[in-house]
């Protein structure tokens, strides 16, 4: 007998497992052939085991419910067929299937990887996963021996799993994966499953029904409580809805309940990350089996083609059926809504739900109804899965089947639409379209639903209207994305060629290379750092020593810093984790000890020594972008070239200074090559992002993010979400724009740098292209590069006020236009603004400290009262006052030296 029950079990859940194995299959090649960073290290082994989890709910849900929706429990009751005999039946089939199928999956998962390193022992993955595939067939058949209804029963075990995984981590989180919980769960499942044998074996509870058949309801009845015919017979209008609220009250009630229970438990963890995900997740299973029930239970006893016999029409029957639920959801979004409204009051009115998706619209009319559409379609995922129950319900007979087939596709659509509308990659309004063409989809196949003949018409109809939204909505998303941006045409750039010819025999690269090796002993044991204003924080007579012993090493660097720059492996800044060439890096050592030897001098008032190693360090920085400014080489220039300026401000500050030394020190100044301009360093990245935005889409996740390991999931989005050809081709016409545009901007320099941050079609770039946002994250350099001008600048005119002040008997001018034309030709702007520098007296307050490397709000000593300022309004481009030296936060603040 059992065996005759195994195979009426066989030939009810087969369509399971190809559906199953196939909807995994696919989804394995889709990822391999992604190239995501990891997925062969036994990811895919781990996947395998979320479709078996699947099976397990459905084989489980669908024991003893499925043969209750199907009429059948009572005629094996006929038959006869054990109670005992048949629990035992279905649980060893359950169980054995549910070990077949995995097996089955790891198998095809083992196929795909290369290595296990992403899992654990054999003995936590048997007891990790072995423990949770079991809970989920003791608590699927314990709620399958208690319902009628196989789809709530497998919601309801989800939830108990879910509680159970609670209370075992001591209710701190919910813990899955952990060896900590393993026996509790293993146990309650146990006893979920001795519990089950109880309900469906002992009487009378075994014979419990949820409704009593005509017959006992008749009997009980008294002949003179019978009620008369009516007269006039109800509408067909009110008999469908009333037909349609009596068959789907109890599903819509137990939806519900499972919604509103999801909602109290995430009340109870305030805002959880995780218990949010899990309400989330009741609510999308509630959705499902709302959707189920719609047309389910119609389905499953083929009653529909008696409506047809009545002559109702198919219109007639699924609106009224689809109203009829419309107002009972309309219900539970009302009591959800009261819930959300109870527990944060004015929770809608918050910027961060509501005003996060409509800030990008306007208040016209029609801004105003596509904010509205964007507010609905945060309720997107819900719809999503009530639509494709109500399709599934009226495509498969079994509920259980439906529901199975709708979780598969909802895995498949909702969650990829929603992260793409999140990311700001397709409006959040189209979320609405895919439920909406679903719902009409039922709607024109109902005929076909309500008559249903044999033969393949029906179904052929039905792919039909499935493949034509399967086709045309990726197909004008990916359209959208790649074409929907104007190409300007690639940026044009001349071929440069560095200054100067190297000497033969003799390689700048080389040479530095070399004087690294030399200073890497001494770079270990001197400490580093230096502050303005501050006492030298190194032992300058062991770094003398040290340098003693190495011979002419500082007139080897001197030399070095005059030769021709090297040339460096082009390659974009945003490359993490890669050092494009190492020469940028000894240079950045060479530099280093340049600094330490400078500031050592001027401690011991050798200006002249000093300001040498000044200049070394400014051509050293010119060397790193003479012969392509790409970013990555005016990142390290910026860096030498402010640790520079940081010095040199020292430098001129010192009481020992002469007029003669610092009219020499602004020719010298002169003299240095001028630093690369925006334009420049634009122009030299254009061509390697073009580049870039040619690698595969998983090179390019490498080369953005590094080879470090990250979660597999946020790699699998970004290959083939993020990185796409689809989405290089838009980030690719997105970055010429922008090149082109802060080119055009920038080409002026006695204007502010312009402002990387606003793309004039949306003022986001981020949500426009991430990926092009992620390349054009040039934010940094601008800032950098207008900090570095601004140091310089504000150097240059330090130093011709201290000449003046030697050669005026200690006065400074009252105005900084005395400085022209016998010190300086013209008076530098302040990049900021683009106008002449601030020049006041200070009152006594205190300033921020000048800090051009690391900028910092802390502010300095004490200023004296009538001491003159030289002032940068800094990148908040609002001038500060000398009323409170809080004022000048963000102002550049260059303190001159007074008696």
């Amino acid at each position: 007998m059992i065996a005759r029950l195994w195979w009426k079990e066989t030939r009810t859940l087969w369509p399971a497992w190809p559906v199953l194995f196939g909807t995994g299959a696919a989804l394995q090649w889709v990822l391999l052939a992604s190239g995501s960073e990891g997925i062969r290290s036994g990811s895919l082994m781990l996947i395998a085991l979320c479709w078996a989890t699947i099976y397990a709910l459905v084989v489980a849900s669908a024991a003893f419910a499925g043969e209750r929706e199907a009429g059948t429990l009572g005629l094996l009751d006929a038959l006869p067929v054990d109670r005992k005999t048949l629990w035992l039946s279905k649980t060893t089939f359950a169980l054995a299937s549910t070990l077949g199928l995995s097996l089955i999956m790891l198998a095809l998962g083992y196929l795909g990887s290369a290595d296990l390193q992403d899992l654990p022992g054999t003995t936590e993955f048997i007891g990790h996963y072995g423990t949770l595939l079991f809970e989920s067939v003791a608590w699927g058949l314990l709620w399958s021996a208690l319902l009628r209804n196989p789809m709530i029963a497998g919601a309801l075990a989800l939830f108990c799993i879910g509680e159970v995984s609670y209370v075992a981590s001591g209710g701190a989180k919910i813990e899955f994966i952990s060896d900590s919980v393993i026996p509790t769960r293993f146990l309650m499942g146990a006893l979920a499953l001795a519990a089950s044998a109880i309900a469906i074996v002992w009487r009378p509870l075994a014979g419990w029904s949820s409704s009593r058949s005509l017959n006992e309801d008749r009997a009980d009845l008294p002949a003179d409580s019978a009620r008369s015919i009516r007269s006039r017979p109800a509408s067909p209008t009110r008999v469908l809805m009333w037909k349609a609220t009596r068959e789907g009250f109890l599903i819509w009630l137990g939806a519900s309940a499972l919604c509103w229970g999801a909602l109290a438990w995430m009340f109870q963890f305030n805002s959880a990350s995780y218990a949010d995900g899990m309400a989330a997740a009741f609510g999308v299973g509630a959705a499902l089996v709302a959707g189920v029930g719609v047309f389910g239970g119609e389905t499953a006893v083929g009653s529909q083609r008696f409506l047809l016999h009545m002559g109702v029409s198919p219109g007639p029957i699924w609106s009224r059926t689809m109203r009829a639920w419309a107002i009972g959801l309309t219900v539970t979004a009302f009591i959800i809504l009261a819930m959300l409204s109870a527990r944060w009051p004015g929770w809608w009115n918050q910027p961060n739900l509501v005003g996060f998706f409509t800030r990008q619209y306007d208040f016209s009319p029609l801004g105003f109804v596509a904010a509205i559409a964007s507010v609905f379609g945060l309720a997107a995922p819900f719809a999503n899965a009530f639509a494709v129950g109500t399709l599934a319900g009226m495509v498969f007979r079994r509920r259980i089947t439906a529901g199975m087939i709708a979780v598969i596709v909802w895995i498949a659509t909702a969650p990829l639409q929603f992260g793409l509308a999140i990311m700001g990659m397709m409006p959040l309004w189209a979320l609405l379209f895919t439920p909406i063409t679903v719902v009409g989809i039922s709607r024109a196949w109902a005929g076909d639903w309500l008559d249903d003949r044999p033969g393949p018409a029906r179904w052929l109809r039905l792919a039909g209207y499935l493949a034509v939204p399967s086709v045309v909505f990726p197909a004008a998303y990916i359209a959208n994305r790649a074409w929907g941006v104007p190409d300007p045409g690639p940026v044009q750039v001349t071929a440069q060629t560095p200054a100067g010819s190297v000497p033969p025999g003799s390689d700048t690269a080389a040479t530095y290379r070399r004087l690294a090796v030399e200073i890497l002993p001494i770079r270990g044991t001197s400490p580093r750092g230096a502050r303005t204003n501050e006492e030298a924080p190194f032992d300058f007579d062991r770094l003398e020593e040290d340098l003693s012993k190495r011979g002419d090493l500082l007139d080897r660097i001197h030399k070095a810093t005059k030769l021709p720059p090297p040339q460096f492996a082009n390659q974009p800044f945003f490359r993490v984790g890669v050092v494009p060439d190492p020469t940028s890096g000894e240079m950045s050592r060479v530099a280093w000890l340049l600094e330490q030897h400078g500031r050592g001098l001027l401690k011991r008032s050798d200006l002249a020594g000093a300001w040498e190693d000044i200049l070394a360090q400014y051509r050293l920085a010119r060397q790193l972008t003479g012969a392509t400014p790409t970013s990555f080489a005016a990142h390290n220039a910026l860096l030498v070239d402010r640790q520079a300026t940081m010095l040199a401000l020292d430098w001129a500050a010192s009481d020992k200074q002469t007029s003669n030394r610092l009219r020499k020190a602004l020719a010298d100044l002169r003299a240095l090559p001028p630093f690369p301009t925006l334009v420049e360093v634009l122009n030299a990245e254009a061509p390697l992002v073009e580049r870039t935005l040619d690698l595969s889409g998983a090179e390019l996740e490498t080369a953005i993010n590094g080879p470090n390991r990250r979660a597999l999931a946020v790699r699998v989005c970004e290959t083939m979400l993020l990185y796409s050809s689809w989405e290089r081709e838009r980030a690719r016409r997105i970055c010429r724009a922008e090149f082109k545009r802060l080119i055009v901007e920038s080409a002026d320099e006695s204007n502010p740098l312009p402002d990387f941050n606003s793309y004039p079609p949306s003022q986001d770039l981020r949500r426009v292209s991430p990926l092009a946002a992620t390349v054009m994250s040039y934010g940094w350099l601008s800032a950098s590069l207008e900090r570095a001008k601004a140091g310089r600048r504000g150097l240059v005119q330090v130093i011709a006020l201290r000449a003046w002040n030697l050669d005026h008997n200690g006065t400074y001018p009252e105005t900084l236009d005395a400085l022209v034309p016998d010190l300086l030709d013209h008076l530098p702007l302040d990049p900021y603004s683009a106008r002449p520098f601030g020049y006041k007296r200070s009152t006594g307050q205190e300033i921020p400290r000048l800090d051009l490397q690391s900028p910092s709000s802390n502010l300095g000593p004490l200023t004296k009262p009538g001491q003159w300022l030289l002032l940068s309004i800094g990148p908040d481009l609002h001038e500060g006052t000398a009323v409170s030296g809080r004022n000048y936060i963000d102002d550049l603040v260059f303190p001159l030296p007074s008696p």
